[in-house]
């Protein structure tokens, strides 16, 4: 399974598309190569959306201090 898998550059997974379910010994050769791709842009959109989330974080901690410091609660 792994050569049908390949390496996008993206890191590595610990189970076949992270995903450890018994139907997946069933999935023919299509069916893996198009999950291969699935997991890769879900990996991917996951990374995106974890950075973006960290980010608005951020921001949202610096006005909340900057709030604070307005109100003088510093």
């Amino acid at each position: 399974m792994a050569a049908l898998i390949g390496d996008n550059g993206g890191p590595p997974l610990e189970k076949p598309f992270g995903i450890d379910a018994p139907w997946l010994r069933h999935a023919d050769e299509e069916e893996l190569a198009r999950l291969a791709k699935l997991q890769a842009r879900i990996t991917r959109r996951q990374l995106i959306l974890k950075e973006t989330i960290a980010e608005r974080t951020k921001i949202m901690n610096r006005c909340i201090r900057r709030m604070r410091r307005s109100q003088g609660k510093n």
